[in-house]
């Protein structure tokens, strides 16, 4: 904008009791931003969409819009039995069936997962948030969609060659 490199991001920081917005400058080390010890949990963007970080020695990069910062979210809720109450698929965005395609990477069934559009799916979380039985849909999605877009990249690199 303005023909002015990015050198600085408005981000929100969150600790679990306050939220604040800041301006950090690109490159920005975590840790500065956050005084004390090392939370349980840090995760840059929020609480559906965002990840988790290892440590507060992560740089703060272009795409980093928040950090979130809250023990609440250290832990998730044991694993059940899905009861295919359908709920994953009404919340999806891009109208996919969250728990087929998860179900499909699971079993590393890659073509059929790739059928059934896995590389449509925008990772926005909600079908993880809104499972009743807590299961890891978005995480298994992620995996195979790496997998199906590997394969199809590979496959265009193959049909240009």
């Amino acid at each position: 904008v303005l023909d002015e490199p990015l050198m600085d991001r408005v981000l929100t920081l969150h600790d679990g009791e306050t939220g604040r917005n800041l301006r950090v400058a690109l490159g920005t080390i975590l840790a500065t931003l956050v005084p004390g010890k090392e939370p349980e949990k840090i995760i840059l963007g929020g609480p559906m969409m965002g990840r988790t970080a290892s440590t507060l020695q992560t740089p703060m990069i272009k795409g980093t819009s928040g950090i979130l910062l809250d023990s609440r979210y250290a832990h998730r809720r044991p694993m059940e039995n899905c009861i295919r109450c359908g709920k994953c698929t009404e919340a999806c965005p891009m109208g996919l069936e969250p728990f087929l395609i998860s179900t499909l990477s699971r079993l590393q069934d890659w073509d059929e997962a790739e059928q059934q559009k896995i590389a449509n799916c925008i990772e926005c979380g909600s079908c993880s948030y809104i499972c009743p039985a807590s299961r890891p849909i978005l995480d298994f999605i992620r995996i195979g969609k790496g997998k199906v877009m590997a394969a199809m990249r590979a496959r265009a690199a193959a049909a240009k060659a």
